[in-house]
C-alpha cells in the first residue's frame, strides 16, 4: 500500500488493516497483542504519511467498537463508537491552523458513510441516518 501511495496514481486507495480487530476478538481489550497490532499499525500509517503528496488525505476508521472482553454488536457506547483519523496537508473545514497535522476523534459509526461521501465528494447514501462531521471535512472538499 505504501508503494501505491508513493506512486500517487489513484483517485481512492483503500487498505484493510485487520490486525487490531483480530487481535480484539481474539484476546481482550486491555491484553498486550492489541498494544503489539496497535503499534504495527501505527507504524504502517507513519510509512503512508511519509509518502502522502498535498493532494491526498488518509482517514483511518475502526469499523466498529469493542466491548473490554473483545465483543461487538450491541449497544454499549464502547461498541457505537469508532476511532476515525484523518491526515491532510490542506487545512480541515474547521480546522484551518491545522496544517500538516492530524485530527484524531472518535465517532458513531452512523457518522462514517454521510462524512466520506461528503470527502468523496458523492451523494449521501440513501437513507443514511448519519450526519458528516464537518470538523473533518478537508476545505477543498466542498469546492
Amino acid at each position: 500500500m505504501v508503494r501505491e501511495v508513493a506512486e500517487g496514481n489513484f483517485t481512492l486507495l483503500l487498505g484493510h488493516l485487520i490486525g487490531v480487530d483480530h487481535a480484539g476478538h481474539s484476546y481482550s481489550a486491555g491484553h498486550l497483542e492489541i498494544e503489539r497490532k496497535l503499534n504495527d499499525t501505527e507504524a504502517v500509517i507513519k510509512d503512508i504519511i511519509s509518502f502522502m503528496d498535498s493532494n491526498t488525505t488518509l482517514i483511518v476508521f475502526g469499523d466498529h467498537g469493542m466491548t473490554d472482553d473483545g465483543n461487538h454488536g450491541g449497544g454499549t457506547a464502547n461498541e457505537l463508537r469508532t476511532v476515525f483519523f484523518v491526515y491532510s496537508k490542506r487545512p480541515l473545514l474547521g480546522h484551518e491552523l491545522l496544517y500538516d497535522r492530524a485530527l484524531t476523534d472518535q465517532m458513531k459509526q452512523l457518522d462514517l458513510a454521510s462524512t466520506i461521501s461528503t470527502i468523496l465528494g458523492l451523494t449521501l447514501p440513501f437513507q443514511n441516518l448519519g450526519v458528516p462531521l464537518a470538523g473533518l471535512i478537508p476545505t477543498e472538499s466542498l469546492t
